[in-house]
């Protein structure tokens, strides 16, 4: 069951690179900050992607997600993706992402958890995402 949203980002593509042109295979990286139940949050993930018909992608993303407060906390996020393009300058990501804290502060609500994602991707590299726990 889709629970409530608890996390909520907005940021910018950071780089991207070809990791290989027989598929071909692209990465990019990404900062963005925002509120994980209202918790200031920076996360700073990697992205693959590889190319299927249609203008879809199938990819993989690793995430650290740090506290803003100095506190030292991190949790990571790994996801599995499906992306499409929504127009002409905007994909749309949805995907499952399962989480880790390496705390009993005040991240470690993620302690193995299952979420659900979506993250919209302009042109220009503007990078909107939310996220909800699958309960």
């Amino acid at each position: 069951m889709l629970g409530d949203l608890f996390y909520e980002a907005k940021g910018k593509i950071t780089n991207q690179r070809v990791l290989d042109t027989t598929g071909p295979k692209l990465e990019a990286s990404f900062t963005a900050y925002g509120n994980m139940k209202d918790i200031p949050v920076m996360e700073i993930g990697t992205f693959w992607s590889i190319p299927r018909p249609g203008g879809k992608v199938y990819g993989e993303d690793k995430d650290i997600i740090f506290t803003r407060d100095n506190s030292g906390e991190i949790a990571t996020a790994n996801a599995k993706v499906i992306g499409q393009p929504i127009n002409t300058d905007t994909m749309r990501f949805v995907g499952s992402v399962f989480f880790n804290a390496s705390s009993n502060g005040k991240l470690c609500f993620l302690n193995d958890i299952v979420g659900v994602f979506e993250a919209e991707v302009k042109e220009g590299s503007e990078i909107h995402i939310r996220k909800w726990e699958w309960k």
